[in-house]
């Protein structure tokens, strides 16, 4: 199946549990994102979920992406949440391995599912690590429930850089320049976002905060690059 049909498909089989869980006082677009990564699972839930009104995660991203405090008091710390939202980045993964295999893809695409894997894994393992060292293993599981969720904001800062970049463009900007200026301003805006979710969510100091943002990022990167390495290695 083509990508782009999956993620559509995905979408509008999310919209059942999403429906069901609003008739008990849940959050629609929680649940409908929750049903788009994970529809086997969030379906069946959403029919024994008890009816309970609670927070939505939607509006923890809206105030976290920009840049306020209580947008943390959104998310739970509770396993199950963090695995949702767990889920909920790991369809796009799934999406690309689909393709893939339709497509018959080598040992490049297996190394870019290597490379995705690490982008996904890695900075849950990492932060906890680092968290735990600080004194703040007990704010995690809040912290990497509120970070995954709050990804799902860089597609749309990146649209709206995309728009920018387009008018600009028609008025004269060269194409590189505009490449390098979507690169930067989401880049530099999901490091921003990444900042503030570790400051709040872990009660850290800005300094500190900077500190497990740089080393998540790094590391992550590096881990990424390896898959790719090995395969030049073996080539």
């Amino acid at each position: 199946m083509n990508p782009l049909a999956a993620v559509i498909l995905a979408a509008a089989m999310g919209t059942l549990p999403g429906l069901i869980a609003q008739r008990k006082g849940r959050c629609f677009v929680d649940w409908w994102l929750y049903g788009t990564a994970l529809f086997a699972i969030a379906l069946p839930h959403a029919l024994l979920v008890r009816a309970a009104p609670g927070p939505c995660i939607w509006k923890g991203v809206f105030l976290l992406a920009t840049g306020q405090p209580a947008g943390i008091g959104h998310f739970s710390g509770a396993p199950g949440r963090f695995l949702a939202s767990l889920a909920s980045l790991a369809m796009w993964p799934m999406i690309g391995l689909s393709a893939i295999l339709a497509g018959g893809g080598g040992t490049q695409a297996v190394a870019d599912m290597a490379a995705s894997a690490c982008a996904l894994l890695a900075p849950p393992v990492i932060s906890y690590e680092i968290a735990a060292r600080w004194g703040r293993g007990a704010m995690w599981p809040r912290f990497a429930t509120a970070f995954n969720w709050c990804q799902w904001a860089l597609p749309g800062v990146g649209l709206a850089l995309l728009v920018v970049v387009g008018a600009l463009d028609r008025a004269g900007l060269p194409p590189r320049a505009g490449t390098v200026m979507l690169v930067i301003g989401v880049g530099g805006y999901g490091l921003w976002l990444h900042w503030v979710i570790a400051q709040h969510g872990l009660e850290l100091s800005r300094l500190h905060a900077a500190l497990l943002v740089a080393a998540v990022n790094v590391i992550t990167v590096v881990l990424v690059l390896l898959p790719r390495l090995l395969v030049l290695g073996l080539a």
